[in-house]
């Protein structure tokens, strides 16, 4: 019996525990999550704000520079040279001369310089043209250039024709021994020795084989008779002989506005070596003999 009193005002208040909730909850203010589209639009706002800056750096990249234009300087005149009736005429033109030309006469051997004790340079053929670039003091030989050698060699003047030109005109030229031979060195030990005129060269000897050694070779300019002479000297003893102190006597005379020298070469078979200058010793007059008081 009691428990059907208390059923009804069980499910009674149920009944309005359930509507006062239902009722609270529908009273409750309403949160909305916010839709993409603002978020998409921040970004394109970010974008526009990127796309400005960059314009903006362009333009300012893009501002043309004005530059400052250089002065054109003003020109001067420069007064044209009037001609006086001398400078008028025609200009002289200056033409180098043009080497004579020689025919050589027979077959023969071009020399290292200007004289027989030189070794034989080249052979050249009869009939051979040739230019004459230089010649010795007298004229008695000749420095010839042709097709038929590499570099200029010396001739006897007396088996040549001459075809065109002067020999005369042609320049005294002091011979140049080259190419060198590099075998030996030349000579040491290089002195000299002065009794009135006669000059003593003294020097130590090279050792060659016998094959190679061909002596050597002295090129003196020498007073004589008040005028330099070019005096080319070789001295070539045996081959036993090449083994102490050396020596040769030349003349060298007062006189001569120019002072004496010379220089000595080492000569073995494949040519002359580097050559050395010979200390050359002042002339002095022998002193007056004493006479009778």
């Amino acid at each position: 019996m009691n428990k059907n009193l208390f059923a009804p005002k069980y499910y009674q208040l149920f009944g309005i525990a359930f509507l006062l909730i239902f009722a609270g909850v529908s009273c409750l203010p309403t949160f909305r999550t916010p839709a993409a589209a603002p978020l998409i639009q921040t970004v394109i706002v970010d974008r526009e704000v990127t796309r400005e800056v960059t314009v903006e750096v362009t333009q300012i990249v893009e501002i043309p520079v004005t530059l400052t234009p250089t002065p054109t300087p003003i020109p001067i005149d420069t007064p044209t040279p009037t001609l006086s009736p001398t400078s008028a005429a025609s200009p002289t033109i200056t033409q180098t001369p043009v080497p004579p030309v020689v025919s050589i006469l027979v077959h023969t051997q071009c020399l290292y310089g200007p004289a027989p004790v030189y070794l034989n340079k080249y052979e050249i053929l009869a009939n051979s043209a040739q230019w004459v670039i230089g010649r010795n003091q007298d004229g008695t030989w000749l420095l010839v250039d042709g097709t038929d050698h590499k570099t200029p060699c010396w001739v006897k003047t007396g088996i040549v024709k001459v075809t065109n030109g002067i020999l005369t005109e042609v320049p005294v030229t002091d011979p140049v021994l080259s190419p060198y031979s590099t075998l030996y060195t030349p000579p040491q030990a290089v002195s000299t020795y002065r009794a009135d005129k006669d000059v003593t060269i003294f020097w130590q000897p090279i050792p060659m084989t016998e094959a190679n050694y061909h002596g050597y070779l002295i090129e003196a300019w020498l007073c004589q008779g008040g005028q330099l002479v070019f005096t080319p000297l070789t001295y070539e003893t045996s081959f036993d002989q090449n083994s102490s102190m050396l020596a040769i006597k030349v003349t060298d005379e007062s006189g001569c506005l120019e002072p004496s020298s010379a220089r000595i070469y080492t000569v073995d078979s494949q040519g002359y070596s580097n050559w050395k200058q010979v200390p050359w010793p002042a002339w002095s007059a022998p002193s007056p003999a004493p006479t009778a008081t």
